[in-house]
């Protein structure tokens, strides 16, 4: 049989979903030796990827152009609009178990807390679309916001907080993976932002980039 770039599509989110999840059992695993806020940030996100991944893989080929796809499409969006700039405190709270200077400071982790708080209000504004327009991107058949809410300042300004704490990190710790991992996710955005497979995998990296940090600020601390 033909591998059509629909099947591909279909291939690769599922494969992403299957990455995520494991991820997640890794945590979960592990999860012990990690305070229980700092786990639950990773666990909301990667649920949220998971489904995100799961839908675009077997729900668009599942319910196609429907009712059903709509309904299984607004979560998705809602969801990565409240837990995708968790990651901001999730990297704060990683600086202070490094001991990054400052942030063991509350005054600092207040600012990064009412960061991470209005990224989320942005987001919701932006994702929870009243209109969502149907599309077929690489064969992949999605309903996707219709695009009114104005730019992406919630993902602008998430992508650019973990790069200004990956800075801190490379300088202070030697530990240069968040900021590889924001630019990497950056870059992705720049160039490839109308392909959705490209952009779910700049999610991943920066994803792998979050949890390998909180991993090396629990063995460090």
């Amino acid at each position: 049989m033909t591998m059509t770039a629909a099947h591909m599509g279909y291939t690769f989110y599922c494969l992403c979903a299957i990455a995520l999840f494991a991820t997640t059992v890794w945590i979960l695993r592990n999860g012990r030796k990690v305070k229980v806020t700092e786990s639950a940030m990773l666990l909301v996100i990667l649920g949220g990827l998971i489904y995100d991944n799961f839908m675009l893989g077997v729900g668009s080929l599942i319910f196609q152009e429907s009712q059903g796809l709509l309904i299984a499409t607004i979560p998705r969006f809602a969801i990565h609009a409240l837990c995708t700039p968790l990651l901001i405190m999730h990297a704060a709270l990683s600086c202070g178990r490094l001991n990054v200077p400052g942030y063991r400071s509350r005054t600092i982790i207040t600012w990064w807390g009412a960061t991470t708080f209005l990224c989320i209000l942005l987001g919701l504004v932006r994702e929870i679309d009243p209109v969502f327009q149907y599309s077929v991107e690489g064969g992949i058949a999605a309903f996707r916001p219709s695009g009114e809410g104005g730019p992406p300042l919630a993902e602008v300004t998430t992508v650019f907080s973990l790069i200004v704490m990956g800075i801190a990190l490379t300088r202070f710790i030697r530990w240069p993976w968040m900021l590889t991992s924001a630019t990497v996710i950056l870059i992705f955005n720049i160039f490839f932002l109308e392909n959705g497979a490209v952009t779910n995998l700049g999610e991943i990296i920066l994803l792998s980039g979050s949890v390998a940090t909180g991993a090396y600020a629990v063995s460090y601390a």
